[in-house]
């Protein structure tokens, strides 16, 4: 490799770093990717209109007009949160507590004890800057927003190169338009019927993961040991559902860095964040048993798992997937295993107290990073092939072009086929957050 950077003069410190280890390897695709004058102010602007669409698909349901409006969130089970959330803000806060006892059936409820605390302690904290009914809207839609971003980082952070990260985020718009589900939590309409927990700790899991495996790496107990400590509990403290996910991928990631002293990173991040936690997790666990025992009838219908939204990311997956046999490339494990794990799951899960369903919004997601491996080998593909015929200035034009304005055009095309499929989540959104005053 650095053969091939003295071959072709690569400066330093340049974009050309990230373009020259993608693969696959193709020495006069680098050479003529080398030659694109003003390349990192070109991938810079890519980089910038994919999120400006991704994030302008965002604000197509989360209306600022209906967000920065004083009325009472609605909709569903999100409408029943403001009891707790103004319950935090009247009592527990001002008391520097998470959880207490509300007075306000019979002889009083425990408030908080069996459900996540964190989002509406954020709540609390925006109150301060915000009317209330700004902060519960703000919060609500947190995750929604952290979601694509966390999954940029979490590209970035496993070295996935150039195009995976846009690609990936990409994925997490579509994923957050999926519509053939509206109750699990994740995605829109989960968030809008309620799960805007979920969400959040959807988010917070993939910035976990990327900041673990950067810990991994270094294996120092400095700032970013304490970093992984405090995401670890803040995503006890936000959803259980993606816990249990979290605790199923992590051994994933052991197989990318093996050795003891990852080992002893990982171990020693779950035991500070679960002391962390431990003031809301303990009586969670304990005392669970007073809580009424829900007995779900498991799904075991091979539809919920390929609704006809997903199958261009099943087929990319596909592709991913191939590819990522032939390269064995060991980073795509944790992405196969959690998918393969859940799917187990979804089929063997004797119900109980959780249902099974709970399980898919994971399996989408990952199904999304997987299609957006499979699009990133077809990307280099492309460009090697172009960059492989006897160029005229013409083709020089379009090969430029090509490797530019790949990404936004997948973004422009993923928006546009989101478009035309008429989502529901922006009418459910104005719905909930036009409040209960209209």
């Amino acid at each position: 490799m650095n053969n091939l950077k003295k071959k072709f003069s690569f400066p330093k410190n340049s974009f050309d770093h990230i373009i020259l280890f993608s693969t696959p390897y193709n020495t006069i695709a680098e050479h003529k990717i080398s030659a694109i004058k003003k390349r990192r102010l070109f991938f810079t602007l890519s980089l910038l209109i994919t999120f400006l669409v991704i994030y302008g698909m965002l604000f197509y349901v989360f209306k600022p007009n209906t967000i920065f409006s004083n009325t009472t969130t609605a909709g569903g089970a999100t409408a029943s949160h403001n009891y707790i959330a103004k319950f935090f803000i009247d009592k527990l806060f001002p008391n520097f507590r998470m959880t207490g006892w509300d007075m306000g059936w019979f002889a009083g409820t425990p408030m908080l004890t069996f459900y996540f605390p964190l989002p509406f302690f954020l709540m609390a904290l925006l109150s301060k800057i915000f009317v209330y009914n700004i902060s519960f809207k703000l919060v609500t839609m947190l995750g929604s927003f952290i979601l694509p971003a966390a999954i940029y980082y979490f590209g970035k952070s496993f070295k996935f190169k150039y195009p995976y990260p846009e690609l990936a985020s990409i994925g997490a718009m579509a994923f957050l338009y999926m519509k053939s589900f509206s109750i699990y939590g994740g995605n829109f309409l989960g968030t809008l019927a309620g799960e805007f927990s979920y969400s959040i700790s959807l988010a917070l899991v993939f910035i976990f993961l990327a900041s673990l495996y950067k810990g991994m790496g270094k294996g120092r107990f400095d700032w970013l040991f304490v970093l992984n400590c405090v995401i670890l509990a803040c995503i006890v403290l936000t959803h259980i559902i993606t816990l249990i996910a979290l605790l199923i991928i992590v051994p994933s990631v052991f197989f990318i860095n093996r050795n003891w002293k990852s080992v002893r990173y990982i171990i020693a991040v779950f035991i500070i964040g679960f002391f962390l936690s431990a003031f809301w997790s303990l009586p969670f666990v304990l005392l669970i048993k007073w809580t009424p025992p829900l007995q779900w009838t498991n799904v075991k219908d091979l539809k919920v798992l390929f609704p006809l939204e997903l199958i261009p990311a099943l087929i990319l997956g596909v592709v991913g997937l191939f590819f990522s046999i032939l390269k064995k490339d060991k980073r795509v494990i944790p992405i196969i295993w959690t998918i393969v794990v859940f799917i187990s799951l979804i089929f063997t899960w004797k119900g109980g107290r959780l249902f099974n369903t709970r399980f898919l919004p994971v399996i989408f997601i990952f199904i999304y990073l997987l299609a957006a491996y499979g699009l990133k080998k077809l990307y280099w593909i492309f460009i090697t092939a172009i960059a492989s015929v006897n160029f005229t200035k013409v083709r020089e034009k379009f090969f430029k072009f090509t490797v530019i304005a790949f990404v936004p055009i997948i973004a422009f095309i993923a928006a546009g086929s989101i478009i035309a499929g008429k989502p529901i989540a922006p009418a459910w959104a104005n719905g909930n957050y036009a409040g209960f005053e209209s």
